[in-house]
């Protein structure tokens, strides 16, 4: 993973405003979470036509860092611009658990279930598992629990 977001900066300094959501989600996945977020802010910021997936990253890197009320804007506009992707409603879901927001974080899980009805937090675990560390598996799993994901 260390040598894919090497290519991804050669890239990025051959085309100085280059950046791209899937660098975001490999530096989530590599716990670079603050880097993320700078990524995934140029990103959105140079990309007026950037897909939902891109918010969605970048609330998940906010997330990570504990930065929930800065997650919040991010995984709520991924939801609105792509109500089907159940990964934006997951961590929406997440997001809202760790602020509280059990009713509302209940909603989203049942919006998610709507999408894909098996999804469960044993599926949630196994994607996860490309994530370097444990602890940020755990900090996500535990949120979905406390939203209400089934097990």
């Amino acid at each position: 993973m260390t040598r894919s977001i090497a290519e991804f900066e050669k890239g990025g300094e051959a085309q100085s405003n280059s950046a791209d959501w899937r660098l975001v989600m490999a530096l989530v996945i590599m716990g670079q979470h603050a880097r993320a977020v700078e990524v995934g802010q140029r990103y959105i910021r140079d990309d007026p036509f950037h897909p939902p997936i891109a918010f969605m990253w970048l609330g998940v890197a906010y997330f990570m860092l504990r930065r929930y009320s800065d997650a919040l804007p991010c995984l709520r506009v991924a939801v609105l611009r792509a109500p089907n992707l159940r990964g934006a409603r997951v961590h929406l879901a997440a997001n809202l658990a760790q602020l509280s927001q059990i009713d509302a974080a209940r909603g989203e899980v049942d919006a998610a279930l709507r999408i894909e009805p098996t999804f469960t937090i044993d599926h949630q675990r196994r994607l996860a598992a490309v994530c370097r560390y444990d602890s940020d598996i755990a900090h996500h799993l535990e949120a979905l629990r406390r939203a209400g994901l089934p097990g």
